[in-house]
């Protein structure tokens, strides 16, 4: 199974998707719904054209939003020292908007090749499909393994890998992706990649996510985003002091009707559990005994 599964409160029911690449020249995506009682009640596969990964996935109320990118698996790319995950720039990008009732699926076809970790939060309007998600314009598995390569001179994790708006339109079956300017020239002294989007829990139209140093991989920061106005709006951005670094996957908590971010931090000697106040710039910080990874996802538990 896949890293990221979907919990449906309306129907009680969990999305625990996985993918399979069984067919040669193609996978599958396979799905499978659970109830809250962790028992399986459905399983069903979907055929792909990319015989690739699928990391998370899309839902809105009615729908589950299906991505098939060509980030594709060969294994006889070992033999030739090669990782067996690569991008294929000629792929085809699509994604599917599968009815969770009647498991009516539709396609939507891109001219642009993309992938994406990491979905932030989707949604119906009229005839269109409104998606947000950290969308990455090339990439390179061997980047993520060690970023001082023969093959990257830049030593930097490439790919512009950003927050974006993704719009299907079911009358035309057009798509269409819509970038924010501030998000794609943040003003920082370093390289850098957005990922892990979270959505606001006071103000769902709020979205915050990582800022990641694409030379090291380190988090250095978080940004918050306005959806509302995303093509124009001007994000708010927290940066640690140099030498300190956050979790990927921070959670967003409420602590007298205010909104801060809880993150795993540390330093070269210490190890923090951190509240972060994006607005107002603020860090306060509680040293803890033992060191998270900072690659470990998290989730939030209300009392």
């Amino acid at each position: 199974t896949t890293a990221h599964p979907k919990f449906d409160n309306l129907r009680k029911k969990i999305y625990l998707y996985s993918y399979s690449g069984f067919k040669a020249n193609k996978g599958l995506f396979l799905n499978n719904i659970l109830d809250y009682n962790m028992t399986l009640i459905e399983n069903s596969k979907i055929e792909l054209i990319n015989n690739g990964i699928i990391h998370d996935i899309g839902m809105t109320r009615n729908h589950i939003i299906i991505p098939d990118m060509p980030l594709k698996a060969d294994f006889n790319r070992i033999f030739e020292d090669k990782l067996p995950i690569y991008f294929d720039k000629k792929g085809k990008t699509r994604i599917g908007i599968l009815n969770k009732d009647t498991d009516k699926l539709k396609w939507f076809n891109f001219t642009e090749n993309f992938f994406i970790f990491h979905f932030a939060y989707s949604y119906k309007r009229a005839q269109e499909y409104i998606i947000f998600a950290c969308v990455m314009d090339d990439l390179h598995m061997e980047d993520f393994v060690d970023v001082k390569t023969l093959t990257n001179p830049q030593e930097v994790i490439r790919g512009q890998l950003r927050l974006k708006q993704l719009i299907l339109d079911t009358d035309t079956n057009n798509t269409s992706i819509v970038e924010n300017p501030f998000l794609e020239s943040l003003e920082l002294d370093f390289p850098y990649n957005l990922d892990f989007p979270i959505q606001s829990t006071q103000n769902p139209r709020y979205i915050y996510c990582s800022i990641f140093d694409s030379s090291t991989g380190y988090i250095r920061g978080y940004v918050q985003v306005d959806t509302y106005h995303f093509g124009k709006s001007k994000p708010s951005i927290f940066l640690f002091d140099d030498g300190v670094y956050g979790n990927s996957e921070p959670q967003v908590v409420l602590i007298e009707k205010k909104e801060y971010l809880i993150s795993y931090t540390y330093d070269s000697n210490h190890s923090y559990l951190s509240l972060i106040n994006i607005e107002d710039n603020l860090l306060n910080s509680l040293e803890i005994p033992t060191r998270i990874p900072p690659g470990f996802h998290s989730i939030y538990f209300k009392h």
